[in-house]
């Protein structure tokens, strides 16, 4: 229904900025416990002249390979698990366990895309930064961003994060208004659920105040 609204509204429309973050959202259910790291039955020692070892890739890794985009949020653990991160003040680490929704939201207000992932997960991996030659481009684009702050000139991406200020509002809205700060159901699904109820009517809600002359 989300992103039939969102077709419908905006499928046309050019959106000049979409601002991106990830909130957390606090769980009633025991996290999973990590599995342990399985060691492959081999030999110890270095392996023979010619021979290679194989290594199983990791999540961020087969993503990097080739993985579709919408392919990626289904790839994703879909458990309960404990988060930490920075507090928005700096004053210290703020630890929740539950889950993170990350939310697209647009320079309307409307947000365009949630993933919920657990506390500790990343969405996708950055494919320009995984092969060699993406980290050849990602180190020229830090050397020209150096000389560019050199100079006193602003790059758009530091405007951009100056204006970002709408995605918080949207976390805040959802925990104050749309029941993100009261999750009473248990299960990834069910609370995947629960949560869209409230970006639904958060989407709806500058829809209406868009459409009123």
């Amino acid at each position: 229904m989300h992103a039939a609204l969102v077709a419908e509204t905006l499928g046309d429309a050019l959106i000049g900025h979409v601002s991106r973050d990830a909130t957390a959202i606090e769980a009633r259910e025991t996290p999973a416990p990590t599995p342990k790291a399985r060691t492959p039955n081999r030999k110890r020692g270095r392996p023979r002249k010619g021979a290679e070892r194989t290594k199983e890739p990791g999540r961020l890794e087969r993503q990097a390979n080739g993985m579709d985009l919408d392919e990626m949020p289904d790839a994703l653990p879909k458990v309960c698990d404990h988060g930490a991160k920075k507090t928005a003040r700096g004053g210290g680490m703020e630890a929740w366990r539950g889950d993170k929704l990350h939310i697209d939201t647009a320079d309307c207000g409307v947000p365009l895309r949630t993933v919920l992932t657990l506390a500790t997960a990343w969405p996708c991996a950055d494919h320009r930064c995984q092969s060699a030659p993406g980290q050849g481009l990602k180190e020229e684009r830090d050397r020209e961003a150096r000389a560019r702050r050199a100079i006193g000139h602003v790059d758009p991406e530091t405007v951009r994060f100056r204006i970002r200020s709408g995605v918080e509002r949207t976390n805040a809205r959802l925990k104050d208004e749309c029941g993100g700060r009261h999750v009473r159901v248990r299960g990834h699904s069910r609370v995947a659920c629960h949560l869209m109820v409230g970006i639904l009517a958060l989407a709806a809600d500058p829809l209406i105040r868009l459409a009123v002359p």
